[in-house]
């Protein structure tokens, strides 16, 4: 199934979207939610829905705050995606926003979030969109000029002061093709992944969206200018597990195994089709 593809201009929009995919799976048993990379608070407003979040976070002084005062996790993790590990098909959903720009090697966590999830369960991420006008600058630019930008151009980080500083963002980025809109597609054909929804959000101020708008032009429309960052809503597919297993096996097998491989996937799916 193609995806949903919509434009809407705030992430409060987006993230009441994201509130009403949650609260569609609910049942009579609390959800099980994992917030991978979980930051500073919970953007999502889950009101009436009954469920249990874990927080994992790299950032200890982040993780902190959280737990002392903002109080709304069930259970706090100081770790590394890649590093820890939790018991598959533990969650129904699992929610990871502004995290995977960050980590070298975001397919290999990716992999494990497949794992995590129940049958049916719901991946929802939030990344800028690396191959926008904006996401292009911010892969070619030094991290001490995101900290300069945050600092002086951002409002967020001129209202609190707080850019650079420990616990706090901008943080050094990596944007793995894997978190642009063809290859993240790719992964989940491969992964088993029904990417359900693809969403571009937030637009720049009106000086800058004037400026990303000549240099999307310049680039015959290579690079987007009519957002700044992507969501994706995937579910899970029942045969997830196998499907993330049969990949790591064939990117890993010399290439004569991975083309047998391939072709037993193959052989497969022709049998799923003829049964």
């Amino acid at each position: 199934m193609k995806p949903t593809a919509l434009e809407l201009s705030t992430l409060k929009a987006i993230n009441a979207l994201i509130a009403g995919r949650i609260a569609g799976i609910a049942g009579d048993e609390e959800l099980q939610i994992l917030e991978a990379g979980c930051g500073r608070k919970w953007a999502i407003d889950l009101s009436g829905t009954r469920y249990r979040l874990t927080g994992v976070d790299l950032d200890a002084k982040a993780l902190e705050h959280r737990k002392n005062s903002v109080r709304d996790l069930d259970e706090a993790i100081v770790g590394d995606l890649r590093a820890i590990d939790f018991p598959r098909g533990r969650f129904d959903v699992i929610y990871s926003a502004f995290v995977l720009e960050h980590v070298e090697g975001a397919e290999e966590v990716l992999e494990k979030l497949v794992l995590w999830l129940k049958p049916g369960g719901l991946l929802i991420l939030q990344v800028p969109d690396r191959d926008s006008v904006y996401g292009f600058f911010a892969r070619k630019t030094p991290f001490w000029f995101h900290v300069f930008y945050a600092k002086h151009f951002n409002e967020h980080y001129r209202r609190l002061g707080t850019a650079g500083k420990p616990g706090s963002g901008p943080y050094p980025t990596h944007h793995d093709p894997v978190i642009g809109r063809a290859q993240f597609r790719k992964f989940a054909a491969e992964h088993g992944l029904e990417l359900e929804q693809e969403y571009g959000f937030r637009r720049l101020p009106r000086g800058q969206q004037l400026l990303t708008t000549a240099v999307s032009l310049l680039t015959l429309r290579r690079l987007a200018s009519d957002h700044v960052d992507l969501c994706y809503v995937a579910r899970r597919l029942p045969d997830a597990v196998g499907e993330v297993a049969r990949a790591r096996r064939t990117a890993r097998a010399p290439a004569g195994a991975a083309g047998a491989l391939a072709g037993a996937g193959a052989a497969t799916a022709a049998t799923r089709e003829n049964a």
